[in-house]
């Protein structure tokens, strides 16, 4: 059984490929959306950052917005004030220095740096909240995970297609083929016996 060429032309495209990938980090983002509402305003807000995202979001607001408290000292005033920033635990005070420290690698917060220093110039810019926890702070970082991820789905579709593809569609073509072909000899040889 052969594929018509219109058929692997069309699954060999970049529209294609394009097209998963941008339906892929839709469904994420709907997902996040439904679950944060981004667009909606909702009386119950939430926060992304909980966990180990809190430990590596940390570093962010300590060295940008409040370089001159040490320590994450401004975790326990802005705990106090709003209870959406949660995980102060992943930001453990030091039994023996008796000052929090950050045990989480910074390569996560130079990632998403980009995007919180834009939200921040803006938010000074505006003379809005700049806490580094409010809601226009967590969008960016929402917008930032969903480019990342845009990024890493592409490398992979390029990954695929110059490794696998190109190997794999005429096995696989083959293998069918021979699944479509095979039943029909056994089935041929049941009736004419």
């Amino acid at each position: 059984m052969k594929v018509p060429m219109y058929l692997t032309k069309f699954l060999n495209s970049r529209f294609l490929s394009y097209l998963v990938i941008f339906f892929c980090v839709y469904i994420v983002a709907h997902k996040s959306d439904v679950h944060y509402g981004w667009t909606k305003n909702f009386k119950e807000d939430k926060t992304i950052f909980v966990g180990d995202g809190f430990g590596y979001y940390g570093y962010l607001p300590q060295y940008f917005i409040y370089p001159e408290q040490e320590h994450y000292t401004f975790l326990d005033s802005l705990g106090e004030k709003d209870p959406l920033i949660q995980g102060q635990f992943m930001i453990p005070l030091s039994e023996k220095t008796h000052v929090r420290e950050n045990k989480f690698f910074v390569g996560t917060a130079l990632a998403m740096s980009p995007f919180f220093i834009s939200n921040h110039l803006i938010q000074q810019l505006r003379k809005d909240k700049t806490d580094g926890y409010s809601f226009s702070y967590r969008f960016a970082i929402f917008v930032g995970a969903m480019c990342y991820l845009l990024f890493g789905l592409i490398g992979l579709v390029a990954l695929l297609k110059d490794f696998l593809i190109s190997n794999l569609v005429p096995n696989c073509q083959k293998k069918f083929s021979k699944l479509l072909r095979g039943p029909q000899k056994n089935i041929w040889y049941c009736f004419d016996q």
